[in-house]
């Protein structure tokens, strides 16, 4: 019975490497990173849908949730020598500087016209990285 488990094993093993349903090493870093950045457009998208009259913390919370995305990204990217953050990092600082640069008592619609100019030139400088990835 053991024998006949590990026939069907090795069988299902071969099968899916034949098929490319199992990942090689290059592959699961890369999986990883295409996963985080996926997790950053999201919240980017979060953060669109705040919408024009959104507060200050409205928006300082949106901009925390997207620089710890942001910092998966940059973990992820650690294990890979072909992707350069470095446009994307500058956008992300920024869009982080302008953020807490924010004042408290800021009009209704103030916060989103300052951080709006820099949350695009992330978005492109993120698009940009998924892109020259080759992820898809």
């Amino acid at each position: 019975m053991t024998r006949a488990l590990a026939m069907m094993t090795a069988f299902a093993l071969v099968a899916m490497a034949m098929t490319g349903c199992v990942p090689t090493e290059a592959e699961g870093p890369r999986t990883a990173f295409d996963d985080a950045i996926h997790e950053v457009e999201e919240a980017i998208a979060a953060f669109y849908l705040l919408g024009p009259e959104a507060t200050v913390d409205r928006v300082r919370s949106a901009g925390e949730r997207l620089a710890a995305d942001w910092a998966v990204v940059e973990a992820a990217a650690g294990g890979l020598d072909d992707v350069d953050l470095s446009e994307a990092n500058a956008a992300h600082d920024e869009l982080a500087a302008a953020i807490g640069e924010l004042a408290d008592d800021a009009k209704l619609g103030s916060p989103m016209r300052t951080v709006m100019p820099l949350l695009e030139a992330f978005e492109a400088a993120v698009d940009e990285v998924h892109e020259d990835g080759d992820f898809h």
